[in-house]
């Protein structure tokens, strides 16, 4: 199946998908948490995850999650500058294009 929507110029998302108070008034009762970013993903085109949200995350389980949204999405990671051993490990593990790192400055 082609897309035959023309590109677009505007990306619309937030930072995380986990928000205080979403698992009530945004998404179903009842939805397993494993399914939450499956379904932000039908309403947002990317994610801003900063240090604290993406260190929480397992990478295994986050990784085959954003493997399975649509190709057009994207995830923003942002980076602290001082970047530790366990974070590269992380980065190492995502997928050059859908994610974009963001940084203040280069860190060898």
């Amino acid at each position: 199946m082609t897309d035959v929507n023309p590109p677009k110029d505007l990306l619309l998302g937030t930072a995380g998908w986990e928000r205080p108070g979403w698992a009530a008034r945004y998404y179903p009762d009842g939805m397993p948490a494993d399914w939450r970013l499956d379904y932000y993903a039908n309403d947002c085109d990317c994610v801003l995850l900063t240090p604290e949200d993406w260190r929480s995350l397992d990478v295994e389980r986050f990784v085959g999650q954003l493997n399975e949204l649509p190709p057009t999405f994207r995830c923003f990671v942002q980076l602290p500058g001082g970047t530790a051993p366990g974070d590269v490990a992380f980065l190492r593990r995502l997928d050059a294009q859908r994610v974009v790192l963001l940084v203040d400055h280069v860190d060898a």
